[in-house]
């Protein structure tokens, strides 16, 4: 992880739905910094496009910093940069997501790996795959419940 400029981040196409900032999470970073880091890949020598979840790089400009903490995920291949930008983008339900998780799973030696490769914790992929298998009954109740996101 480094510090990047915000000004040369740029939005690209696999950049994540954003829905805004709340006061509180802008008044946390003031106080406390950043606390997670913008996934990047290169585009040119000195220009970056975001993969996945843009909130860090909108609330550093939210508290006029200059910098945001960033990981180069150049080693991806296009299809894990779509896996990594569906499962953060938060107008994906979680099912959806299980089921990109499982789907990516084989090409990797375990969920740890495929974890470190999305930016999941292994916990996290491990509870992704766990949904993913559980019946098809379950899953639609759980897609068709006023809460979830759709």
């Amino acid at each position: 992880m480094r510090l990047l400029d915000i000004d040369i981040i740029a939005k690209g196409p696999y950049t994540a739905a954003f829905h805004g900032l709340s006061p509180i999470e802008q008044q946390q970073a003031r106080l406390s910094g950043i606390a997670s880091a913008v996934h990047v890949r290169t585009r040119d020598a000195q220009q970056f496009e975001i993969i996945g979840d843009p909130k860090p790089w909108y609330l550093a400009q939210a508290i006029q910093q200059n910098q945001v903490p960033a990981i180069n995920v150049d080693h991806l291949s296009d299809e894990e940069l779509r896996t990594m930008a569906r499962t953060e983008d938060d107008r994906v339900g979680v099912i959806e997501q299980a089921e990109e998780i499982s789907a990516r799973l084989p090409a990797f030696n375990s969920k740890a790996e495929l974890g470190r490769a999305l930016g999941l914790s292994r916990s996290s992929v491990c509870n992704l795959v766990r949904i993913d298998a559980m019946r098809t009954v379950i899953k639609e109740q759980i897609r068709n419940h006023p809460d979830t996101v759709s």
